[in-house]
C-alpha cells in the first residue's frame, strides 16, 4: 500500500465520501490502511474502492480531454479550414 493512502486523514476522507456516521465512528483514529485491513463490512470496503476508482477515472478523463483540446481540436479545425475549398465549402 502506498504511503499517501496509509497516512490519509481517514475520518475526514470518509466524511468527504458521505460515509455513514456508523462507519466514521467505527474508524475512530485508525489510518486508512488500518481501517482497510480490519474492516469486515464489505459494503464499506466496496464504497471506498468505488470512490477511488471514480477519482482515478475522473483524473484520466480530465487528462484525455485536456489533450484533445490542446492537440486534436485545433488540428481538426485546421484540417477543415485547409480542405474546405477542395470540398466545395
Amino acid at each position: 500500500m502506498n504511503q499517501e493512502f496509509s497516512n490519509a486523514p481517514t475520518k475526514k476522507y470518509l466524511q468527504s465520501l458521505n460515509a455513514c456516521a456508523e462507519a466514521r465512528t467505527w474508524v475512530g483514529d485508525k489510518s486508512l490502511a488500518q481501517a482497510w485491513n480490519e474492516c469486515t463490512r464489505l459494503d464499506w470496503l466496496r464504497r471506498l474502492v468505488d470512490a477511488v476508482a471514480m477519482a482515478e477515472y475522473e483524473r484520466v478523463t480530465a487528462s484525455a480531454l485536456a489533450e484533445y483540446d490542446r492537440v486534436v481540436a485545433p488540428a481538426e479545425a485546421e484540417y477543415d479550414r485547409v480542405t474546405a475549398p477542395a470540398r466545395g465549402l
